[in-house]
């Protein structure tokens, strides 16, 4: 399953259309209305409870393979798990389906206020959040997985590309160079070799290097139109590019005196590890807020529960620690605050951790100055 999601301001925009395109039924949601000028009256009401939310729409498109089709509810049954593993819990939505292209897929509009409270749904992450969770989807409802954006070498097509090619037959620039590069590569060539192969094929070249001659980055030109190698697609960028030189080309920039520092491969651990902290901090969240005592929760008593879930896991303490810096609530205030404001603090780990307290968590929540315990929560 493939999943695209955009945010906005108009909902009457949206609305129109996703109803408009030929075909497109109203299958599902949990909105009364039926028709564009009803549901816009509905979310109004959300809007009007949080004026300081600028982008309020969530537009969501779940596409899934050619060959496969989706009763509506089973539609629907997808829908309402994607929104609530995004964290809409309490919001408005709708789900519209479409059929206008050679893959069944669904719209679902939703709003970022919650009704309920008037919080907002947070897009921190929103694209990498959503591509755990389409793997999780694809296992839960036996759907035909597809390779992560992440991991795909080459971008797949826009929809005006496909357009394109379905009105005259002609491939997009970005399309061609994909191919052209792709040839060009074949057999590992030197770094001059490859780029006179692609300057023959009338594409231009153009390496990007520091102060000191490293080659940094490769951007190409096809006719008039240029592209940075990660616009093409993750297997043009020049980090890839690299991988399929020849051996001689490789071992110069090796023994080159620029090759990669100690600081620079410090640095490059350093952001592959706040990459998997993210990752687990963004499984682990979506776990606590799929529990009913956590759906309406602030961002604190989340963070505590994801602290709580990872110590029971058998995580380290100071992982934990370093994974919490990954929350929604510390990136908001971890430049105003002392850490130790901001920080599930290890002492605070440390206590859980030696008390057992976190096998089954008794849960408070503030209200009128005085705390109130709802009940254990079993995490």
């Amino acid at each position: 399953m493939i999943a695209k999601q955009v945010l906005g301001s108009n909902f009457a925009g949206v609305l129109s259309y996703v109803s408009g395109k030929e075909g497109a039924q109203h299958i599902g949601g949990n909105m009364a209305g039926q028709n564009p000028s009803e549901l816009v009256a509905e979310f109004r009401i959300s809007r009007d409870l949080n004026f300081r939310v600028k982008k309020c729409v969530y537009h969501a498109t779940l596409s899934v393979a050619p060959d496969e089709e989706l009763s509506d509810r089973h539609w629907n049954e997808i829908a309402d798990a994607y929104t609530k593993g995004m964290g809409f819990h309490g919001s408005q939505y709708v789900v519209y389906r479409h059929t206008d292209t050679h893959h069944h897929h669904i719209h679902i509009i939703a709003s970022r206020i919650r009704i309920t409270d008037g919080s907002t749904v947070s897009d921190a992450w929103n694209y990498r959040r959503s591509e755990v969770l389409v793997r999780q989807l694809e296992q839960q409802f036996e759907l035909k997985p597809v390779v992560p954006s992440w991991s795909k070498k080459e971008r797949s097509p826009h929809t005006g590309e496909v357009r394109r090619y379905r009105r005259t037959g002609e491939v997009s620039r970005r399309v061609k160079l994909q191919q052209l590069i792709s040839k060009a590569l074949q057999g590992k060539p030197c770094l001059q070799e490859f780029i006179a192969r692609l300057e023959a094929q009338d594409v231009e070249v153009q390496l990007r290097r520091d102060e000191r001659g490293k080659i940094l980055g490769i951007s190409y030109k096809l006719g008039s139109v240029p592209f940075q190698g990660r616009q093409i697609g993750r297997g043009y960028a020049w980090t890839q590019i690299q991988n399929h030189l020849s051996a001689p080309a490789r071992e110069t920039q090796q023994r080159s005196p620029d090759a990669e520092t100690p600081a620079m491969a410090s640095d490059r651990v350093a952001q592959e590890r706040k990459w998997q902290l993210r990752e687990r901090h963004s499984v682990l969240r979506e776990r606590v807020c799929q529990k009913e005592a956590f759906r309406d929760s602030n961002h604190n008593d989340i963070d505590i529960a994801i602290a709580i879930l990872a110590l029971k896991q058998g995580e380290a303490i100071d992982e934990v620690e370093a994974m919490m810096t990954q929350s929604d609530r510390v990136r908001l205030l971890k430049e105003t605050l002392p850490k130790q404001k901001y920080l599930v603090s290890e002492e605070r780990l440390r206590e859980l951790h030696l008390s057992n307290s976190y096998c089954n968590c008794p849960r408070t929540r503030r209200s009128g100055g005085t705390t109130r315990t709802t009940g254990d929560v079993d995490l």
